[in-house]
């Protein structure tokens, strides 16, 4: 009896602890869920952030798109004059080169 007794008091011992701990996991609940709400609103800031964050750098590889386009154009454009300036000074080569064939042929027709 003296067993059986005290194996009835160590299960109302072990209820009563265990609705201790129950009771303390739901005291524990609000604060559960306001710490979920303010993790849920610090997602939102970051997320907000993030948004502003690949905005700015969408915004910045545009800028380094146009600069390197006219970067690319300068190049472009003075290697056009380059080519514009051994133009001109190939015509004139050209044009020295005819003038004394011509001259030449003049003095053989002479």
């Amino acid at each position: 009896i003296k067993d059986e007794l005290s194996e009835v008091v160590d299960r109302k011992m072990q209820n009563f602890a265990r609705a201790d701990v129950v009771e303390e996991l739901k005291s524990n609940i609000p604060t559960m869920k306001s710490a979920i709400s303010q993790v849920s609103k610090n997602n939102q800031t970051l997320f907000g952030e993030i948004k502003s964050i690949k905005v700015y750098l969408e915004a910045e590889a545009k800028s380094v798109s146009t600069l390197q386009e006219s970067i690319e154009n300068k190049a472009d454009k003075a290697a056009l004059e380059e080519l514009a300036k051994y133009s001109v000074q190939t015509r004139a080569k050209i044009s020295s080169q005819q003038a004394l064939n011509l001259s030449q042929s003049n003095e053989l027709q002479n």
